[in-house]
């Protein structure tokens, strides 16, 4: 049984973005801007271990990282992050498409135990 709250986002996630799970957020926290496929997120300035990881697929079967920050090292690989405000601003700049099939994306948080 989904909460009342439920916006289709993972609690884990929402923690992750500065989002509080417990209030339904209308609108996405993360942008493609101008149609491009760049994606930008500000992370939550609160959460200093894990890794976020983005992924991508041309089936939704096999999933391949393309970018990932660990908040605990500050580390960046394949993304941009911003940290001059109060919170990691993150952002993922694909390649140009190479063939002419869909490109599907994904955001997962990977904890330091995984």
């Amino acid at each position: 049984m989904g909460s009342k709250y439920d916006c289709g986002l993972p609690t884990g996630l929402e923690y992750l973005l500065g989002l509080d799970p417990t209030t339904y957020d209308a609108e996405q926290p993360w942008s493609w801007p101008d149609g491009l496929v760049r994606l930008q997120l500000t992370l939550s300035a609160d959460v200093g271990e894990g890794r976020l990881e983005i992924q991508r697929s041309a089936d939704l079967s096999t999933w391949r990282i393309v970018g990932s920050y660990d908040l605990q090292l500050r580390e960046e690989d394949g993304v941009t992050v911003a940290t001059d405000g109060a919170a990691p601003a993150l952002t993922y700049a694909a390649p140009p498409l190479v063939s002419s099939g869909p490109e599907f994306y994904r955001l997962r948080f990977v904890r330091d135990s995984d």
